[in-house]
């Protein structure tokens, strides 16, 4: 079996971490056998140009419009156009360098956040019937959010700094992060600074929230942020092609 192909679309190199890491997670999940090693032989994580990790959001709205003879049409708002420019540039390229599944990882942190979330909902319904997998991270309202999920205290430190926090904000930050939000860093209840107050933004200890922590814990905290989905997507869709 050839390996197969993902491609990542996604603000930042640490928003395409998270998504590629916690996807892993779910691709090895039950399978003990599994390894890294031989997950690197069944997969691959590149952006829209195999020779790039991961295509920006930016980078997909830049993309020149690519002849499929395969024709969408969407409603043009938010993130559709640059979405389906990703999917025809794929479907283009499927000859020389075919590709199995695209991750679109998308922060809902803007006013607009029910709106762009429906339009990248929108691309994927319109474009069910392709053989490309499509699978939607969408984080409520920033990645923050979902490293929050994944915070359990590991330190006296870290147990006291978690409670201070759930003082200062009336409830636990990371069993209802979906109540934080994205404004400016100062703000009362802005996800990085919780979530800088927990972890002191050290990224070997943000990291572990998502690393580390069970995927069942992940799924019961992150009903309301996104990650559920997310991890639920990733089973359905991409867990099937690897098997």
């Amino acid at each position: 079996m050839r390996r197969r192909e993902f491609v990542l679309i996604a603000e930042a190199p640490a928003d395409a971490q998270i998504a590629r890491e916690l996807a892993d997670r779910v691709l090895r999940e039950d399978k003990d056998w599994l390894n890294a090693e031989l997950l690197d032989e069944m997969r691959s994580w590149r952006g829209v140009d195999p020779t790039t990790t991961f295509t920006s959001w930016a980078g997909a709205s830049k993309l020149p419009k690519a002849y499929t003879g395969f024709r969408k049409r969407v409603v043009s708002d938010y993130d559709a156009v640059a979405a389906q420019r990703v999917l025809g540039h794929l479907i283009a390229q499927a000859l020389k360098n075919p590709t199995d599944a695209v991750i679109f990882v998308r922060d809902l942190d803007k006013r607009e956040a029910d709106q762009r979330k429906a339009s990248l909902e929108r691309v994927a319904s319109k474009n069910k019937d392709i053989t490309l997998r499509i699978v939607l991270a969408l984080p409520r309202a920033k990645r923050e959010a979902w490293v929050l999920n994944g915070f359990e205290p590991c330190s006296e430190e870290e147990k006291r700094a978690l409670k201070a926090e759930r003082q200062r904000l009336g409830f636990n930050p990371c069993t209802e992060a979906h109540q934080l939000d994205a404004q400016p860093d100062q703000a009362q209840k802005n996800a990085k600074r919780a979530l800088h107050k927990l972890t002191g933004s050290a990224p070997t200890r943000e990291a572990a929230c998502w690393q580390d922590t069970s995927l069942d814990t992940l799924r019961k905290r992150g009903e309301k942020t996104g990650l559920k989905a997310y991890l639920d997507a990733v089973k359905k869709h991409l867990q099937l092609i690897t098997s």
